[in-house]
């Protein structure tokens, strides 16, 4: 049986397609994010996308957080949300690195963050009415860099989504088409009108 390029393994589903572990492999990380998040407001904190000039499909293949610090007691629902609208400006680009040199990521792809003025609001593009496609709580959260008090895991990454090719479709970004995924913080149940919650964290993915 083959195995995937993330370790698990590849075999033995019927109807479930495989994608090539050979397709060139990128990863855009970033070290610390650090945004004001008020109460009840959905903030974008880092975007993978294309243009509809795109010629490549692109699956995701995982995206991590690690949560820094949280200032204030707070409950954090952590999404990723696909959007096929304007794409999000301002942000700051962060260069892929590929697994392989010899590879070079399309020219349409980009990947973003966004730090002191997240994308919310008028600046977020339109997400698609479907709902996102991943959304959790991480609860009652509030710890800071080296804090003994930090929930367990914490501050030892967290993995928002992985693809396991044997049971599942992956997250895809279709060629020709302008649309992205999002990476999103909401806050709840603050005691104050907002939290400083610093992060870090990536995307890696395929291009074919």
């Amino acid at each position: 049986m083959a195995s995937t390029a993330d370790g698990y393994n590849g075999g033995g589903v019927v109807g479930v397609a495989q994608l090539s572990q050979s397709a060139p492999t990128f990863t855009a990380a970033f070290d610390t994010i650090s945004n004001t998040c008020a109460n009840g407001v959905t903030m974008g904190y880092a975007s993978l996308w294309h243009t509809a000039s795109s010629t490549k499909v692109i699956h995701i293949r995982r995206v991590w957080l690690t949560f820094q610090s949280v200032a204030t007691l707070c409950n954090i629902a952590v999404s990723l949300k696909r959007w096929n609208t304007t794409a999000p400006a301002g942000g700051a680009a962060v260069t892929p690195a590929p697994a392989d040199p010899s590879d070079t990521v399309e020219s349409y792809t980009a990947f973003q963050t966004n730090s002191g003025d997240p994308w919310s609001g008028s600046t977020a593009p339109t997400f698609a009415s479907t709902g996102p496609l991943v959304d959790y709580w991480f609860r009652n959260a509030a710890f800071t860099t080296g804090s003994s008090g930090a929930a367990p895991g914490w501050g030892d990454g967290t993995t928002v989504y992985r693809y396991e090719q044997s049971v599942q479709k992956p997250i895809t970004l279709r060629a020709g088409v302008l649309e992205g995924v999002m990476l999103c913080l909401d806050v709840d149940a603050l005691p104050g009108a907002s939290s400083l919650i610093k992060v870090g964290g990536g995307f890696t993915w395929t291009e074919e």
